[in-house]
């Protein structure tokens, strides 16, 4: 917790991205710890729910919105979020 909130009070955002469900997942953890300690904007870069195919990684992460280009406009949509004053 202690670092989580370090980390977004020095940033003033964050984004997580994970191969895993949105829910229960890593952005839902850090989610609720910068509820209860330090409100943050933040975007999760996961898989929204639903039953996951077969592929090669290249081809899921397209499918799920996982690619690096989900996780760069995740990062711009955070960042117009932040308060004045935050670090990017």
């Amino acid at each position: 917790e202690q670092m989580i909130v370090q980390l977004a009070a020095q940033t003033g955002a964050v984004v997580t991205a994970e191969d895993h469900n949105m829910y229960g997942g890593l952005g839902g953890v850090i989610s609720e710890v910068l509820g209860r300690l330090w409100p943050t904007p933040i975007e999760m870069v996961a898989v929204r729910d639903q039953f996951a195919e077969a592929g090669t990684p290249e081809q899921l992460f397209g499918r799920y919105g996982l690619s690096e280009s989900h996780i760069c406009e995740a990062v711009k949509r955070v960042v117009q979020r932040k308060k004045p004053g935050g670090v990017c």
